[in-house]
């Protein structure tokens, strides 16, 4: 068996033999890991098969990295994709786990106490430091304290309210601002680790995991419907839709599709423009919340189409990760075929 890193590898011509324990914490081990799992599945024809390699790297780890997987949710242990991530971030480059604690050292006893004798050995007490010098007993007395004088009554308290401050308010301020991230919420995928990318991708956003830095930071205008975009390297200045065509349907039996695209302000020249290479409708000021903060899609002209709004559709079949409204999820996938999950938009403040 030779060793490789801090892990273990050895190999012959029938069998593999990867060992995970993630002593030493370091980035460096668990990259080296990571590559040595891809490359054993890819040399197996498994590279684009997320459960089979997770299934296999589960096998590898002992010791404490054994124990942190063990209390992974089983979201995280089931896909690759997911358990990759979650070893990266439990094992960041150039540091300790994330669970890694130093403990504090117990404080240095003080130096006047470090530099006294033995009891045996002193011939006189020493004296430690005080905050302030000692008087000596020839020291004149402190001045007498001056006469009590009686403070004049406080005014009564009143007990009637405040007068209202009527000050309107402005601005965004009075267009009920509020600022956060979108997140993707998919069944089986653990909370808060897909959110709506802040860069576009052949111009359109798409979801980025674990990773919230990356994550797309908006200004959310419900009175106008309004959402702009805090930290996108896009061009355009509003998240909104674009159509795979024109005059789209929104019925249940519909396959239409569209992409989260950046747009143009509604107030800026018309017609609206898109990030989008699509050449369908492009829809702007749109966005509704629901009472569970789910970002909601409502037509221009006409207002909210039925209950629920549209539909969301992310792909999961690389990593790619695409995401596209769509009328009816069942309609898109039996057009478009497998790899699809239903999802759903999320206005989320954290």
């Amino acid at each position: 068996m030779k060793r490789l890193s801090r892990f273990f590898f050895s190999s012959s011509t029938s069998s593999i033999d990867i060992t995970f324990a993630g002593d030493s914490g370091s980035g460096k081990e668990v990259e080296d890991f990571i590559q040595a799992v891809r490359k054993h599945a890819f040399d197996k024809g498994k590279q684009n098969d997320n459960q089979w390699t997770a299934q296999f790297a589960s096998t590898c780890f002992t010791g404490t990295a054994l124990r942190w997987y063990e209390d992974l949710p089983s979201t995280k242990q089931a896909d690759w994709r997911f358990l990759r991530h979650a070893l990266l971030e439990q094992y960041p480059a150039g540091g300790k786990p994330s669970n890694f604690t130093i403990p504090t050292p117990a404080a240095a006893p003080p130096s006047w106490i470090s530099s006294q004798s033995s009891p045996a050995t002193q011939s006189a007490p020493t004296i430690p430091p005080t905050a302030y010098p000692l008087v000596p007993s020839s020291a004149a007395a402190p001045p007498a304290a001056p006469p009590n004088i009686i403070p004049p009554p406080a005014p009564p308290i009143s007990t009637k309210p405040p007068a209202p401050q009527n000050v309107a308010p402005t601005g965004q301020q009075a267009l009920g601002m509020r600022t956060g991230r979108i997140e993707v919420v998919v069944p089986g995928w653990p909370p808060g680790s897909a959110f709506v990318s802040k860069s576009l991708q052949n111009g359109c956003f798409k979801v980025v995991m674990f990773n919230k830095s990356m994550a797309l930071r908006v200004r959310y205008f419900p009175k106008t419907g309004d959402i702009f975009l805090n930290n996108s390297d896009a061009v355009h200045l509003c998240l909104g839709l674009t159509w795979s065509k024109k005059n789209p349907s929104l019925a249940k039996s519909s396959s239409d599709s569209a992409q989260l695209t950046a747009v143009s302000a509604k107030y800026a020249p018309m017609p609206i423009r898109t990030s989008s290479p699509w050449h369908g409708d492009t829809w702007g000021s749109i966005w509704k919340l629901a009472d569970d903060g789910q970002l909601l899609v409502q037509d221009q002209s006409t207002g909210l189409k039925r209950s629920g709004g549209l539909e969301v559709a992310v792909y999961v079949g690389d990593d790619s990760f695409r995401l596209y409204a769509v009328s009816s999820f069942d309609s898109f996938t039996s057009w478009v075929g497998e790899g699809y999950k239903l999802a759903k938009l999320v206005f989320t403040e954290k």
